[in-house]
């Protein structure tokens, strides 16, 4: 990861818009980039598309891959993709069958994660990303990282009609069986923050109530470092899930449920 840096700085040094407030930053999208081109998947799922920055880096990263982007709301779309299939109809309503085998998913929709990824787990995708994987009593959705500290979410307090409309601000209890199932379809992992800030993104201590990986970078030693220095707040600790198949499963004596 730290042999990519400059690359993709160069990379998002050329995207088509500066100002993806609402979205991601350089912060979790050089984490994107890095998976896509790593992983090179067949098709790519983004679920939540903002104003389609991270369109734009499916294409740099994944110049062969089907794209499909889905979002209940297009009026903020800033970049359209000529290669991307548009879709306004939740992620759960299409039939994905015809996908190939190592498509990859990215969740930024701000659902409840659990319900996503058992939801990935029937449709049997191969990889996927969960881009906001808050940390326990933070964030506005239920996320992998609570489901893992056994944490359950509590729902902030949006109106009723919101609520209907997305979704996640369903309320969670504590439980140690949503971590199980997941521990049980995949193995996990937690990227690190490229810059580890005094305060988090909420302003507070980053203590010991937000256990965190390493950060990649200790100091700004290069000039192209001083923007994910500059939007290192934009972390919320970002996952990558790649689920077991079947034969995966069996081996390890676990149940694909």
């Amino acid at each position: 990861m730290l042999e990519q840096l400059g690359a993709f700085a160069d990379v998002y040094e050329r995207r088509p818009f500066k100002d993806n407030a609402g979205g991601m930053s350089s912060a979790h999208l050089f984490h994107f980039w890095f998976l896509m081109r790593q992983l090179q998947p067949g098709a790519i799922i983004e679920s939540g598309v903002w104003r389609g920055l991270g369109t734009w880096f499916i294409e740099q990263a994944c110049p062969q891959a089907e794209i499909y982007c889905i979002d209940i709301n297009w009026k903020n779309l800033c970049y359209r993709s000529s290669r991307a299939t548009y879709l306004s109809e939740d992620i759960a309503r299409h039939d994905w069958s015809s996908l190939p085998a190592e498509s990859l998913v990215l969740f930024d929709d701000h659902v409840n994660a659990v319900d996503r990824f058992r939801l990935s787990v029937q449709r049997g995708f191969r990889h996927v990303i969960f881009e906001d994987n808050y940390p326990p009593g933070r964030g506005d959705c239920y996320s992998i990282k609570q489901a893992l500290a056994h944490a359950g979410h509590r729902a902030p307090g949006f109106k009723a009609s919101i609520k209907r409309l997305i979704g996640r601000a369903r309320a969670v209890a504590a439980n140690a069986a949503d971590a199980e199932y997941i521990l049980a379809n995949a193995d996990v992992i937690e990227l690190p923050p490229i810059f580890k800030r005094a305060n988090t993104r909420w302003g507070d201590p980053w203590d010991d109530r937000y256990p965190t990986p390493e950060p990649l970078l200790r100091k700004v030693a290069m000039p192209y470092q001083q923007v994910y220095f500059d939007e290192a707040d934009g972390y919320t600790w970002i996952c990558y899930a790649r689920l077991k198949s079947s034969a995966d499963s069996r081996r390890n004596g676990t149940a694909v449920r």
